[in-house]
């Protein structure tokens, strides 16, 4: 190791001797609690560069603990609730939402594998990577969205916890009240660091994964039901639209988790082949999204056109028909709903993890204090990102990483995210907003082309941006 990235390393760290005698005396009382949470597991390092000598040299036990990670994360509910969407909201028969799903979450894996090869060279969290784009002050507003995305999922998970909940107490548990259950279970794990995440997240994935399987045997007798007709209701442009949207849609399940990904790779040696964490991250969030999507696709297919699982349905949602399709094994069933309930505290748990990291490159001030005092209360921005990173896919000083003067002034990446939030805006078909781009390539709903257009204008206005910034301002 350099002699320049021990000082950075040294510098950096806000718990280092120099920082005890000179700046923290009053608190060597707090200094001494930090280090014995960070014995015990508990994160207090913050959004500090992780060097090459600080990280695990147990290369195969951290590929399995980050690949049992992906399988918690991806295998589970989360991931089954957007496919549901093809056949119960866009009206797609069986062929169409299975090409459309399948294709659209594999090109969403490759982003997210892409975005992943940051974490053992940086040693840097996904967003403190992004100073190098963005500089030291537009990275904040694009942290901020981060978290507003991260919320926006775990939304989605606490519903659909919510809804889980309520099928397997047969309607006796309010949904209300199954939803704030899922939330304090989330908040729960906000002491843990990145050890303990990896190991609680590994530990979930076998009985989560198994439980998304046994749906598979358990719906078996209702396949006769599939159909590979879409909806009559519409027409042949609008079907053709709601197709685009499904594939968009299904391509931001895994493409966003590029957001995040190098998060969990900051720990693996600095001179890991790319090549082996592509290939960890891109089966990592592929095999296993696509075993519970396809599963949701096929009892959503079932749900479209069989009639008491389309009422399960309106009813609950997604936790109605996964109750329907569990409901001949009785208590059995009912044991492997809630299993495949874990998988949404697990999702939640990784969103608190990440967001927390966000919320530091917002308030720098705060990376200074415990992680564990404070945690979140709570498509475009990694489009955007994984445009410009693609972009700009070269060797960086990582020691400069909180280095505000030496840092780039980001105004190429902040422009060309401006263009790809504009060709996200004529883009987009959303039930607020459908764009004029949108509505040429769809019939009554118009097609979402946003995430295409986003990465499109982005990729690009940046380079040539990028190098009259860098000829002008040198940085």
């Amino acid at each position: 190791m350099s002699a320049e990235e021990k000082s950075s390393d040294i510098n950096s760290h806000f718990s280092s001797d120099v920082d005890e005698k000179d700046a923290i005396k009053p608190y060597v009382f707090l200094k001494n609690l930090s280090d014995k949470l960070d014995s015990l597991g508990v994160e207090v390092t913050g959004i500090e560069r992780i060097s090459p000598y600080r990280r695990s040299q147990n290369i195969f036990k951290q590929f399995i603990t980050v690949a049992g990670l992906w399988i918690s994360g991806c295998g589970g509910l989360t991931s089954m609730s957007s496919f549901y969407l093809g056949p119960m909201l866009f009206g797609l028969g069986l062929k169409k939402t299975l090409i459309a799903g399948m294709l659209g979450q594999f090109f969403g894996c490759l982003a997210a594998a892409y975005c992943s090869l940051m974490g053992p060279r940086s040693g840097c969290r996904q967003m403190v990577t992004a100073r190098f784009l963005f500089g030291w002050w537009t990275v904040k507003f694009v942290a901020f969205i981060g978290i507003v995305g991260g919320v926006g999922w775990s939304v989605v998970n606490c519903i659909a916890g919510g809804q889980i909940l309520s099928s397997v107490s047969d309607g006796r548990l309010p949904l209300v009240a199954s939803i704030v259950i899922l939330a304090a279970l989330s908040l729960l794990n906000i002491d843990w660091g990145i050890r303990i995440l990896l190991k609680i997240e590994t530990f979930l994935s076998i009985p989560v994964l198994g439980a998304c399987l046994m749906l598979y045997i358990s719906s078996a007798s209702k396949y006769k039901y599939l159909s590979l007709a879409d909806s009559p209701d519409e027409d042949f442009a609008t079907i053709k639209g709601n197709t685009l949207s499904f594939f968009t849609l299904c391509y931001s399940i895994t493409s966003t988790w590029g957001a995040v990904a190098s998060d969990y790779y900051i720990l693996f040696p600095q001179d890991t082949p790319n090549i082996q964490i592509f290939s960890l991250t891109f089966f990592g969030t592929f095999i296993p999204t696509s075993l519970v999507g396809i599963i949701a696709i096929l009892t959503g297919n079932i749900a479209m056109n069989y009639e008491p699982w389309s009422e399960a349905y309106e009813s609950l949602s997604m936790g109605g028909v996964l109750g329907a399709a569990f409901e001949p094994w009785g208590g059995g069933g009912k044991f492997l709903l809630v299993l495949m309930f874990l998988s949404l505290v697990s999702n939640n748990v990784m969103n608190t993890y990440s967001a927390v990291f966000q919320l530091q490159i917002i308030a720098l001030p705060l990376a200074r204090w415990f992680r564990h005092l404070y945690t979140k209360e709570l498509e475009q921005v990694d489009s955007d990102s994984s445009a410009l990173i693609a972009a700009k896919h070269c060797n960086y000083n990582f020691n400069i990483w909180n280095s505000k003067d030496r840092l780039t002034q980001g105004f190429a990446a902040s422009f060309a995210f401006a263009c790809g939030a504009a060709g996200a805006a004529i883009g987009m078909s959303q039930t607020y907003w459908i764009g004029p781009l949108a509505k040429d390539v769809g019939g009554l709903y118009g097609g979402d082309i946003a995430m295409w257009l986003c990465m499109g204008f982005s990729g690009v206005v940046y380079p040539g941006l990028r190098y009259w910034e860098l000829k002008t301002y040198g940085r």
